[in-house]
C-alpha cells in the first residue's frame, strides 16, 4: 500500500515538474508570443475595420383592427342589398374581408421569393449596390440577387400570438435598412390591397353578369308572352267581327282562350297596344327588380378608395441602434486570444523540436 501511495506521489512530481517546465519554456519566449498576439491581433483589427459592417431594421406588425375594412364595406352596401339572400355569395365576400386570412396574405406575399426579386430590380438602393460591385454577367447578378433575398425577413415573434410578426431588412447603411423595409413593406401592402379590389370587383362583376343573362332570360319570356297574347287577340278579333259583336257583352266571359266579351273594338284597341308596347316587365314583373339590382351595382364607386392596409403596425420601421456585423470589439478580443494560442502552439512545437521538453 505503501509502495502505491508512493509511486502516485512521484507521478504528481513529475508532472508538476513538467507544467514548471512548459510555463518556463513559455515564459522565456513570451517575446515571440507577444508578436504573434500582436500581429493576429493587428489582423483581425484590419479585418474588423475594413469588413462590410450589416445593419438591420425591424418593423412588427399584426392583423387590423375589425372597423378598418369599415370604408370599403360601406361603398360596397349595394352589393349586400342585392345579395342579402344569396348566403354563398355574401360568404365569398366577405372572406375577402376576413382580416386572418387577408393578414396572412401579407405574409406569404412578404415572404415570396418573386416579390422579393421583383422588388430588388426595381429599387434604386439595389441598383447603385450592383453598379458599385460591377456586377455584369447573367451568373453574377443571380448571385447578388439571391444574397439580398437572404436579408428579408419574417418571423414570429411569439408562439402563443400567432398574429404578431417582426419583419425585418440588412442593409449596408442604417439609413438604407429602414428605407429598403419601409419600401419593400409598401410595395407588398400595395400588392395586396390591388389583390383585394380585384377579388371585390371579380365577385361585382360575376354578380353582374349573372343579373345580366336573368335579365336577357326574362325579357325574353316576356317578349314571348306577349307575342301569345297578341295571337290570342287577334283571333279573338277576328271571332268578334265574325259574330259581329262589336261592343263589350256582360258576363260573356266563358273562360275560353278566344274571349270576345269586349267586342271587336275593345280587342283592336287591344291589339294596337300590345304592338307599341314597350314596357315587358308588365308580363314579368321580375324585370324590373332585376333592372334595379344592376343599376345599384353600377353605382358601386371602388375607385373612391385608394387603398387597404393588410396590416397594422406595433412597431413602425425605425433606423436600427447597432450594427449586426462585424462585432468589432469580439473581433480584437477573439484575435488576442487566438495569437496568444497560435504563439504558445509555435513556442512549445518548436521547444519539442529542439528537445526542450
Amino acid at each position: 500500500m505503501d509502495n502505491v501511495n508512493q509511486d502516485i506521489l512521484v507521478s504528481n512530481c513529475e508532472k508538476q515538474a513538467d507544467i514548471f517546465k512548459i510555463l518556463g519554456v513559455l515564459w522565456s519566449r513570451k517575446l515571440v508570443i507577444i508578436l504573434f498576439t500582436v500581429a493576429i491581433s493587428f489582423l483581425g483589427g484590419l479585418y474588423a475595420y475594413l469588413a462590410q459592417p450589416w445593419w438591420t431594421s425591424n418593423a412588427t406588425v399584426t392583423t387590423v383592427r375589425p372597423y378598418d375594412f369599415s370604408s370599403i364595406k360601406k361603398a360596397i352596401v349595394n352589393y349586400y342589398v342585392v345579395s342579402k339572400s344569396e348566403h354563398t355569395s355574401l360568404n365569398q365576400l366577405n372572406d375577402t374581408f376576413d382580416r386572418e386570412k387577408v393578414f396572412r396574405l401579407f405574409l406569404n406575399e412578404f415572404n415570396s421569393y418573386n416579390n422579393k426579386i421583383t422588388f430588388l430590380k426595381s429599387s434604386s438602393t439595389i441598383k447603385a449596390d450592383m453598379k458599385a460591385n460591377k456586377i455584369e454577367t447573367d451568373e453574377a447578378k443571380v448571385r447578388f440577387y439571391n444574397g439580398w433575398v437572404e436579408k428579408i425577413q419574417s418571423s414570429l415573434l411569439d408562439e402563443k400570438r400567432k398574429d404578431i410578426y417582426q419583419l425585418s431588412f440588412q442593409s449596408k447603411t442604417k439609413q438604407s435598412s429602414a428605407l429598403l423595409l419601409s419600401d419593400y413593406i409598401d410595395f407588398i401592402s400595395e400588392r395586396v390591397s390591388n389583390d383585394v379590389f380585384k377579388n371585390i370587383s371579380s365577385e361585382i362583376g360575376n354578380k353582374k353578369n349573372m343579373l345580366a343573362v336573368e335579365l336577357s332570360q326574362l325579357e325574353e319570356q316576356a317578349k314571348n308572352k306577349r307575342l301569345n297574347s297578341l295571337k290570342f287577340t287577334k283571333y279573338s278579333y277576328d271571332i268578334a267581327k265574325a259574330a259581329d259583336v262589336s261592343k263589350p257583352i256582360p258576363l260573356l266571359s266563358d273562360g275560353s282562350p278566344f274571349s270576345i266579351e269586349i267586342g271587336s273594338k275593345g280587342l283592336a284597341e287591344k291589339e294596337r297596344l300590345l304592338k307599341n308596347m314597350d314596357s315587358l316587365d308588365l308580363f314579368e314583373p321580375r324585370i324590373q327588380t332585376v333592372k334595379n339590382d344592376i343599376n345599384l351595382l353600377d353605382n358601386i364607386k371602388l375607385n373612391d378608395i385608394n387603398h387597404v392596409s393588410p396590416f397594422a403596425y406595433l412597431k413602425s420601421v425605425s433606423q436600427p441602434l447597432g450594427k449586426d456585423k462585424p462585432k468589432r470589439g469580439l473581433i480584437v478580443l477573439v484575435s488576442i486570444f487566438l495569437g496568444m494560442v497560435l504563439g504558445s502552439v509555435f513556442v512549445l512545437g518548436n521547444a519539442l523540436i529542439k528537445d526542450e521538453l
